[in-house]
């Protein structure tokens, strides 16, 4: 009985010295080390805070604040905000254009399906204009309002208030870049961890140059800021990819187990990381505070709207205009490149010139790759400067191989077939 306790006792402290970077993560050792531990952010939660209405966006920057003076960024979380600001600002104010296309598009098939009605020989001509009537004053009016919401909206490139508190939150707590020779080793470093899906990073191998291992220079930089100052680190992300996450049957776990162990075999601290909702959950619970369902709603919008983003991006789109195009009729080609498999994919192309009206476009598939499944291709637009291709497979839910898919492409302007979709 003796023995036996002993070789128990000494196989229980092996195995909390050997996992102990296991055992140390749990929610139980988080919260113990919720008090000393550093806090970091990555690119995105900070570019993200443009995406946000001002209560969404105060509850985070509130949340990071209460970590002073135990607050640090990266080097390259700071380089990929400063290289990605103003593209993100000038997004956000495109919203605005695609909003009033949206609408325009929505008002213009509505038109032609009030249009229908008339073919209903019993139903007094006056009642259906009336209906139309309606419908054209709600669009105008709605119309208006986008237009008064984009007047108002901030001018981030002219006086930009987010990016002054940003400045006053990590003043002088900024990481120092790495020297030449260290990130090009870093670099051939992370080839050799994408060629074996090495996280994290690794599902931006298709990001050009540099750009693609963006997330393993910052998670170096981390551990070795953990390392030097000796403490331990909470990483607040907005990367819901699985070479950050352990995700099983479409939800996510926790944090890579892969990262956990590497962040304290290299550094001998903890790690925790957290997703922007839940630690601002985190941070109310601990202060007695509740967060308003619009927060919760407005954070997992822009979460979803990244995924719908990610998706775009595996879509590249090239378009080869034919001559003697004018803005009554124009043509050409649509060449579409798919860099993964997706269910349902939309490329889009442009006017040059502008059409006199919303024109009634034609689309034909001219090639796709090989071993494609038979797809149904269509065309539509409610504005007179551009148009969208979709294509899927007839076969619900299966999936379109990667490759190219080249259409040919006609718009022709007419009062009668303004804006309708024309699929083939």
């Amino acid at each position: 009985m003796y023995t036996r306790k002993i070789l128990y006792d000494i196989g229980g402290c092996v195995v909390k010295e050997k996992f102990s970077w296991y055992l140390n993560s749990s929610p139980e050792e988080a919260d113990k080390n919720w008090s000393t531990a550093t806090l970091t952010v990555d690119t995105n939660v900070l570019l993200d805070l443009y995406r946000y209405h001002n209560s969404t966006r105060d509850k985070i920057l509130s949340a990071i604040e209460s970590f002073s003076p135990r607050i640090w960024i990266s080097n390259q979380a700071c380089e990929e905000f400063f290289s990605n600001r103003k593209k993100v600002i000038l997004d956000s104010e495109k919203i605005f254009k695609d909003a009033s296309s949206k609408l325009s598009e929505i008002h213009t098939n509505l038109i032609n399906e009030v249009a229908q009605l008339k073919g209903f020989r019993l139903i007094p001509r006056s009642v259906i204009d009336e209906f139309e009537k309606q419908i054209s004053s709600l669009f105008h009016n709605t119309q208006n309002n986008i237009v008064d919401i984009k007047n108002s909206y901030p001018k981030y490139m002219i006086e930009d208030p987010i990016l002054l508190r940003i400045s006053n939150i990590f003043d002088r707590k900024v990481g120092n870049a790495f020297k030449e020779d260290e990130k090009r080793d870093l670099i051939e470093e992370g080839k050799r961890r994408f060629e074996n899906k090495i996280p994290p990073g690794f599902k931006d191998d298709s990001k050009p140059d540099e750009r693609g291992y963006g997330d393993f220079l910052l998670w170096s930089e981390v551990i070795n800021y953990a390392k030097s100052e000796s403490v331990p680190v909470i990483l607040i992300t907005s990367e819901q990819k699985e070479d950050w996450w352990e995700q099983k049957s479409g939800k996510t776990i926790g944090p890579r187990l892969e990262l956990i162990k590497e962040f304290h075999d290299k550094s001998k601290q903890n790690i925790y990381i957290y997703q922007t909702l839940h630690f601002l959950e985190l941070v109310a619970k601990k202060s007695g505070e509740e967060i308003a369902p619009s927060v919760v709603e407005e954070i997992k919008e822009v979460n979803r709207q990244r995924k719908r983003d990610l998706s775009d991006q595996a879509v590249n789109a090239t378009q080869t205009i034919h001559d003697n195009c004018d803005c009554y009729y124009q043509s050409g080609v649509l060449s579409i490149n798919l860099s993964r498999k997706l269910v349902l994919m939309t490329g889009s192309g442009s006017f040059e010139p502008e059409m006199n009206s919303v024109p009634h476009v034609k689309v034909v598939l001219l090639s796709k790759p090989e071993g494609c499944p038979p797809v149904h291709v269509a065309a539509g637009t409610g504005t007179n400067f551009d148009f969208n291709v979709h294509i899927r497979a007839l076969t619900r839910n299966t999936h379109l191989p990667a490759g190219d898919y080249v259409v040919e492409y006609s718009a022709e302007c007419s009062d009668e077939k303004s804006g309708a979709e024309n699929k083939l």
